[in-house]
């Protein structure tokens, strides 16, 4: 019934890219029918769209009590895959949405092992089109230069004691600098004994 309200067509599939800039075009076209440009409407659901190793997402996405993704920030889920599960409509005639994405490779510990996702920054535009030409959703997208790592590391005891420590003898230190400065402030002006 759906498929009877909202008639199109269902794209699905990846694609291997390398690791350069790029971009990926959805564009309406047919051998066999004459399709009118200016009547041409590329709304679009993105259902999943990730960048690196699929299992990789499998293994986060299918983590119930969030293991795989403990010594990663909180809202790391937004930034891995921000365009999932979105609808891109567009209402009016001669427009599309056009997608920029900035990838950041992100490096974390799973299990022992070092694993890589990708962040995805996202960047959604309505562009406008020329009546002769048939709109066409864009994704264009970045490698940023720039690569993260996430690690955890435990604290031993004395670093804690010591850090505790540091703490009292500061304020000691501080303590004693406050007195003396009070007690050669009060004894401006008295006369001095000898």
């Amino acid at each position: 019934r759906k498929a009877l309200e909202h008639p199109g067509c269902q794209l699905s599939g990846y694609l291997m890219v390398d690791r350069v800039p790029g971009n990926f075009h959805i564009q309406a076209r047919s051998k066999s029918h004459d399709l009118v440009p200016s009547k041409t409407n590329v709304s679009h659901e993105v259902h999943e769209l990730s960048f690196g190793e699929p299992y990789i997402r499998r293994v986060l996405k299918n983590d119930p009590d969030r293991k795989a993704l403990s010594t990663l920030p909180i809202d790391i889920d937004n930034k891995l895959w921000p365009m999932d599960n979105y609808a891109y409509v567009i209402h009016d005639l001669h427009q599309a949405h056009h997608h920029y994405l900035k990838i950041t490779s992100t490096n974390f510990d799973y299990k022992g092992r070092e694993l890589r996702i990708y962040q995805i920054l996202e960047q959604t535009q309505t562009v406008m089109y020329e009546e002769d030409v048939t709109p066409e959703a864009k994704f264009q997208y970045d490698l940023s230069p720039i690569s993260m790592l996430y690690t955890t590391s435990s604290r031993h005891w004395y670093d804690y004691l010591t850090s505790v420590m540091a703490i009292i003898g500061g304020s000691f230190t501080v303590v004693g600098f406050l007195e003396s400065y009070i007690h050669i402030l009060s004894n401006i002006g008295k006369p001095q004994r000898r």
